[in-house]
Protein backbone atom coordinates (compact mmCIF):
# COMPACT_ATOMS: atom_id res chain seq x y z
CA UNK A 1 0.00 0.00 0.00
CA UNK A 2 1.43 3.48 -0.62
CA UNK A 3 0.34 6.10 1.51
CA UNK A 4 0.95 10.05 0.24
CA UNK A 5 1.14 11.46 3.69
CA UNK A 6 2.23 10.67 7.65
CA UNK A 7 -1.41 11.31 8.23
CA UNK A 8 -2.61 8.91 5.66
CA UNK A 9 -0.18 6.32 6.65
CA UNK A 10 -1.49 6.21 10.05
CA UNK A 11 -5.23 5.67 8.67
CA UNK A 12 -4.23 3.15 7.03
CA UNK A 13 -2.49 1.41 9.98
CA UNK A 14 -5.25 1.56 12.52
CA UNK A 15 -7.25 -0.29 9.39
CA UNK A 16 -4.74 -2.95 9.47
CA UNK A 17 -3.58 -3.51 12.67
CA UNK A 18 -0.36 -1.63 12.51
CA UNK A 19 1.05 -4.53 9.69
CA UNK A 20 3.43 -1.90 8.83
CA UNK A 21 5.31 -3.37 6.43
CA UNK A 22 2.61 -3.21 4.29
CA UNK A 23 2.86 0.17 3.78
CA UNK A 24 5.04 2.63 2.21
CA UNK A 25 4.75 6.53 2.60
CA UNK A 26 5.49 8.23 -0.94
CA UNK A 27 4.34 11.55 -0.88
CA UNK A 28 3.16 13.72 -4.40
CA UNK A 29 5.78 14.09 -6.90
CA UNK A 30 6.28 17.61 -8.12
CA UNK A 31 8.04 18.62 -11.14
CA UNK A 32 11.52 20.33 -9.77
CA UNK A 33 12.78 19.94 -13.31
CA UNK A 34 10.85 23.25 -14.01
CA UNK A 35 11.55 26.20 -11.82
CA UNK A 36 9.03 28.39 -12.67
CA UNK A 37 9.42 32.36 -12.98
CA UNK A 38 8.96 34.27 -9.83
CA UNK A 39 7.75 37.60 -10.25
CA UNK A 40 8.97 40.25 -8.36
CA UNK A 41 6.30 42.23 -8.13
CA UNK A 42 3.74 40.21 -6.43
CA UNK A 43 0.43 41.76 -6.24
CA UNK A 44 -0.68 42.14 -2.03
CA UNK A 45 -3.04 38.74 -2.98
CA UNK A 46 -3.20 35.51 -1.22
CA UNK A 47 -4.77 32.41 -3.00
CA UNK A 48 -6.78 29.31 -1.56
CA UNK A 49 -7.56 26.59 -4.32
CA UNK A 50 -9.72 23.65 -4.11
CA UNK A 51 -13.52 22.47 -4.58
CA UNK A 52 -14.92 25.03 -2.22
CA UNK A 53 -18.46 23.11 -3.00
CA UNK A 54 -17.19 20.81 -0.60
CA UNK A 55 -17.78 21.68 3.06
CA UNK A 56 -14.49 20.07 4.29
CA UNK A 57 -12.72 23.02 2.71
CA UNK A 58 -14.59 24.87 5.26
CA UNK A 59 -14.50 28.38 3.49
CA UNK A 60 -16.36 30.10 6.24
CA UNK A 61 -13.19 29.83 8.03
CA UNK A 62 -11.46 31.61 5.05
CA UNK A 63 -13.75 34.41 4.78
CA UNK A 64 -13.72 35.22 8.40
CA UNK A 65 -10.07 35.05 8.62
CA UNK A 66 -9.34 37.23 4.95
CA UNK A 67 -11.96 40.01 6.75
CA UNK A 68 -9.48 40.38 9.74
CA UNK A 69 -6.78 40.64 7.12
CA UNK A 70 -8.50 42.96 5.23
CA UNK A 71 -9.06 45.24 7.87
CA UNK A 72 -5.04 45.21 8.40
CA UNK A 73 -4.41 45.63 4.78
CA UNK A 74 -7.39 47.30 2.87
CA UNK A 75 -5.36 46.63 -0.57
CA UNK A 76 -5.12 42.62 0.01
CA UNK A 77 -7.32 40.35 -2.69
CA UNK A 78 -8.14 37.16 -1.85
CA UNK A 79 -7.88 34.33 -5.32
CA UNK A 80 -10.35 31.57 -4.81
CA UNK A 81 -9.53 29.08 -7.25
CA UNK A 82 -11.59 26.08 -8.01
CA UNK A 83 -15.46 25.43 -8.02
CA UNK A 84 -17.54 28.33 -6.23
CA UNK A 85 -19.37 27.33 -3.68
CA UNK A 86 -23.30 27.50 -3.15
CA UNK A 87 -24.92 30.77 -2.93
CA UNK A 88 -26.58 30.33 0.46
CA UNK A 89 -22.89 29.58 1.81
CA UNK A 90 -21.33 32.49 0.97
CA UNK A 91 -24.71 34.83 1.39
CA UNK A 92 -23.60 35.24 5.62
CA UNK A 93 -20.23 36.72 4.32
CA UNK A 94 -21.52 39.13 1.30
CA UNK A 95 -21.84 42.41 3.49
CA UNK A 96 -18.75 42.07 4.59
CA UNK A 97 -16.15 44.92 3.38
CA UNK A 98 -13.68 42.51 2.31
CA UNK A 99 -15.78 40.90 -0.19
CA UNK A 100 -15.14 43.42 -2.97
CA UNK A 101 -11.98 41.99 -3.16
CA UNK A 102 -12.45 38.77 -3.41
CA UNK A 103 -12.17 36.80 -6.56
CA UNK A 104 -13.90 33.73 -7.12
CA UNK A 105 -12.04 32.62 -10.62
CA UNK A 106 -13.63 29.54 -11.05
CA UNK A 107 -12.36 26.43 -12.79
CA UNK A 108 -8.79 27.71 -14.44
CA UNK A 109 -6.23 25.65 -16.50
CA UNK A 110 -2.86 24.87 -14.97
CA UNK A 111 -1.26 27.33 -17.03
CA UNK A 112 -3.36 29.78 -15.41
CA UNK A 113 -3.17 28.31 -11.81
CA UNK A 114 0.24 29.23 -12.42
CA UNK A 115 -0.19 32.35 -13.71
CA UNK A 116 -2.19 32.55 -9.90
CA UNK A 117 0.55 31.46 -7.91
CA UNK A 118 2.93 33.22 -9.21
CA UNK A 119 0.75 36.44 -8.52
CA UNK A 120 0.31 36.13 -4.54
CA UNK A 121 2.47 36.01 -1.91
CA UNK A 122 0.72 33.20 0.31
CA UNK A 123 -1.62 30.59 0.31
CA UNK A 124 -4.24 29.28 2.82
CA UNK A 125 -5.38 26.13 3.71
CA UNK A 126 -8.33 26.13 5.66
CA UNK A 127 -9.85 22.04 5.77
CA UNK A 128 -11.35 20.66 8.00
CA UNK A 129 -9.79 17.22 6.61
CA UNK A 130 -6.60 16.92 3.92
CA UNK A 131 -5.33 13.72 2.87
CA UNK A 132 -2.37 15.49 1.86
CA UNK A 133 -3.38 18.58 0.12
CA UNK A 134 -1.52 18.42 -2.67
CA UNK A 135 -2.20 21.96 -3.85
CA UNK A 136 -0.14 23.26 -0.77
CA UNK A 137 2.89 21.26 -2.21
CA UNK A 138 2.12 23.31 -5.92
CA UNK A 139 1.99 26.64 -3.80
CA UNK A 140 5.73 25.69 -2.00
CA UNK A 141 6.93 24.81 -5.19
CA UNK A 142 5.95 28.77 -6.43
CA UNK A 143 7.70 29.61 -3.66
CA UNK A 144 4.65 29.86 -1.41
CA UNK A 145 4.67 30.16 2.63
CA UNK A 146 1.55 28.60 3.45
CA UNK A 147 -0.53 28.89 7.05
CA UNK A 148 -2.76 25.58 7.20
CA UNK A 149 -4.99 24.13 9.73
CA UNK A 150 -3.75 21.01 10.98
CA UNK A 151 -6.00 18.90 8.98
CA UNK A 152 -4.36 15.86 8.17
CA UNK A 153 -1.83 15.53 5.51
CA UNK A 154 -0.42 19.44 5.69
CA UNK A 155 1.65 18.75 8.31
CA UNK A 156 3.89 16.67 5.98
CA UNK A 157 5.23 20.05 3.90
CA UNK A 158 3.85 22.52 6.77
CA UNK A 159 6.76 22.94 9.41
CA UNK A 160 6.27 25.80 11.44
CA UNK A 161 8.21 28.71 11.31
CA UNK A 162 9.88 27.37 8.11
CA UNK A 163 7.69 26.87 5.26
CA UNK A 164 4.54 28.09 6.99
CA UNK A 165 2.36 27.92 10.05
CA UNK A 166 -0.23 25.03 10.88
CA UNK A 167 -2.98 26.21 13.65
CA UNK A 168 -5.67 24.51 14.94
CA UNK A 169 -8.78 23.86 12.73
CA UNK A 170 -11.38 26.88 13.02
CA UNK A 171 -8.24 29.25 15.26
CA UNK A 172 -9.02 32.15 13.37
CA UNK A 173 -7.24 34.33 15.40
CA UNK A 174 -3.72 32.29 14.85
CA UNK A 175 -4.46 31.89 10.91
CA UNK A 176 -4.83 35.72 10.88
CA UNK A 177 -1.68 36.47 13.36
CA UNK A 178 0.28 34.23 10.98
CA UNK A 179 -0.48 35.42 7.92
CA UNK A 180 -0.63 38.92 8.90
CA UNK A 181 3.64 38.33 10.08
CA UNK A 182 4.05 36.91 6.88
CA UNK A 183 2.54 39.45 4.62
CA UNK A 184 4.16 42.33 6.70
CA UNK A 185 7.34 41.31 7.07
CA UNK A 186 9.73 40.94 3.80
CA UNK A 187 12.49 38.97 5.20
CA UNK A 188 10.61 36.35 7.02
CA UNK A 189 8.42 35.84 4.08
CA UNK A 190 11.45 35.52 1.44
CA UNK A 191 13.36 33.00 4.11
CA UNK A 192 10.24 30.93 4.34
CA UNK A 193 9.88 31.35 0.68
CA UNK A 194 13.41 29.84 0.23
CA UNK A 195 12.67 26.91 2.52
CA UNK A 196 9.46 25.96 0.89
CA UNK A 197 10.96 25.31 -2.51
CA UNK A 198 14.12 23.65 -0.85
CA UNK A 199 11.68 20.97 1.37
CA UNK A 200 9.95 20.24 -2.47
CA UNK A 201 13.04 19.64 -4.16
CA UNK A 202 14.38 17.56 -1.83
CA UNK A 203 11.49 15.77 -0.63
CA UNK A 204 8.68 15.76 -3.33
CA UNK A 205 11.06 15.78 -6.48
CA UNK A 206 9.17 13.26 -8.89
CA UNK A 207 12.77 11.34 -8.94
CA UNK A 208 12.45 11.16 -4.97
CA UNK A 209 8.56 10.03 -4.84
CA UNK A 210 9.24 7.09 -7.80
CA UNK A 211 11.89 5.84 -6.19
CA UNK A 212 9.65 5.61 -2.69
CA UNK A 213 7.25 4.12 -5.07
CA UNK A 214 9.57 1.43 -6.00
CA UNK A 215 10.52 0.39 -2.28
CA UNK A 216 7.00 -0.04 -1.84
CA UNK A 217 7.05 -2.66 -4.58
CA UNK A 218 9.76 -4.49 -3.30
Amino acid sequence: IWAYSLYAEKDFLSKLENKTDTITRCGYPIDTTKYPLIDEQKEEAIIAVGRFSDPRKNIGMLLRVFQQLYERNNNLILYIVGMRPEAETLFPFIDLSSFKNIVFTGQVSSEDLQLFYQRSKLMLITSYQEGLGIVGLEAMHYGLPVVSTDCGGTADYVINGTTGYLVPINDDLAMVNHAHTILSNSYHAQALSFNAKQLIAEQFSQATVYARFKEGLI
